[in-house]
């Protein structure tokens, strides 16, 4: 699988993971740093900004995520 650029600028965001030649972007949410109404507006906008650039964006809940099924996910989305 291919590795993703960590914090990378994207327009004028900074993405926490991204796959630029697989137009995917990975989110990592925490309750406490996204778990406000403003913040879940906020990031409802940034999606859509990057929808907008062609780009699919997975919002990924630290306190709920299991790492096995993210990665099978992952390298079904990553196949040439």
């Amino acid at each position: 699988m291919p590795a993703p650029i960590p914090n990378d600028p994207v327009g004028p965001l900074t993405v926490d993971c991204h796959w630029p030649s697989h137009n995917l972007v990975i989110e990592l949410d925490t309750d406490q740093t996204h778990g406000s109404a403003w913040k879940q507006r906020d990031d409802a906008q940034r999606d859509a900004w990057l929808e907008t650039q062609g780009i699919e964006v997975w919002r990924v809940a630290k306190e709920t995520w299991d790492p096995a099924t993210l990665a099978v996910r992952l390298r079904h989305r990553l196949q040439p």
